[in-house]
């Protein structure tokens, strides 16, 4: 699924028909929540081998998000936008029968990029369906791995307010979904799983 493709036909049905007006820029703050991958960093140790293991892992990152878009009517509008959905850190201690300990880190990093139609209202709540496109990296120290790439649906729900003393700006918040996001398996760095990022964000618009 090319998210290219995916936007550009997106982007062509939202616009047709559109007025030249509602064009607006803009960016958030994100809180982003991964899911814990403990049990398989312990699955891993044990895999190798090894008698005992203890593995802990945030599970939530920060980041910074882009977006451009059109609100053609009040209640109806598109939207493509960047996400980096910043990163989560683990670390795992394992020990073999003979009293041995080892230590070692990973880190799963991951941005993506939407394309979305707006439907509620342009200056209260609305909901937001779409596609998404994500890239993520699994790194570990004197380990070279893969990114993984995946695509699909995309959904949320968020509200936009205007400043009081302007027309131009308006303060955003939200929850966006982003569900079979595609991840390399700490367990079997072989294999993939699917998890779903779940990001709150607080942002700004600027309205041309």
């Amino acid at each position: 699924m090319n998210i290219r493709i995916l936007t550009f036909t997106l982007l062509v049905g939202l616009s047709l028909g559109a007025r030249a007006e509602g064009y607006f820029i803009g960016g958030d703050f994100g809180l982003n929540v991964f899911p814990n991958w403990a049990d398989r960093g312990d699955s891993a140790a044990y895999n190798a081998g090894l008698a005992f293991s203890s593995t802990s892992q945030s599970t939530v990152s920060y980041g910074l998000g882009i977006n451009a878009g059109q609100w053609m009517s009040q209640y109806f509008g598109w939207e493509i936008g960047y996400n980096n959905l910043g990163s989560v850190t683990g670390y795992t201690t394992a020990g073999d029968s003979y009293g041995n300990v080892y230590g070692n880190s990973y880190k799963y990093a991951s941005t993506a990029s939407h394309a979305e139609a707006l439907v509620g209202s342009s200056s209260g709540l609305f909901g937001k369906v779409g596609l998404y496109s994500a890239s993520t990296q699994l790194t570990i120290p004197n380990l070279t791995i893969s990114p993984t790439s995946s695509s699909g649906m995309y959904f949320g729900i968020g509200g936009r307010f205007y400043s009081d003393d302007s027309d131009h700006f308006a303060f955003k918040f939200g929850i966006d979904i982003y569900p079979k996001v595609k991840f390399s398996d700490l367990s079997d760095f072989t294999k993939t799983t699917n998890e779903t990022i779940t990001k709150i964000y607080l942002g700004e618009d600027y309205i041309f």
